[in-house]
């Protein structure tokens, strides 16, 4: 199973998913969600709208940690992101589970 942590706090975002999710096409499915948060932020960051404060792939763990500040469409990507992550933690509870840090989401 996939355990992701998502916190925000202010304009920081984080967003933390470790092991695997067994079904192939639910990992391929959180990485694609992962990846195309962490490429976004890369870009903003290259913009100047966003500061990584951390971006590690760790894909023998498997570990994948993307930590940043940024504007309100960081903001709406990170949104973006974590709304995928919990559709398919309502239709694979088996593969993933979603942990918000509720104080600051």
């Amino acid at each position: 199973m996939t355990r992701v942590y998502a916190e925000q706090d202010g304009s920081r975002y984080m967003l933390l998913a470790e092991g695997h999710a067994g079904a192939t096409d639910a990992c391929n499915y959180i990485t694609g969600v992962m990846y195309a948060f962490a490429g976004y932020v890369a870009n903003a960051e290259r913009d100047g709208r966003c500061e990584v404060y951390s971006l590690e792939i760790d894909d023998k763990e498997p570990r994948f940690l993307v930590h940043c500040s940024g504007d309100e469409r960081v903001e709406a990507a990170f949104e973006a992101a974590l709304i995928g992550l919990q559709q398919l933690e309502q239709t694979r509870p088996e593969s993933i589970a979603v942990d918000l840090a509720e104080e600051n989401l």
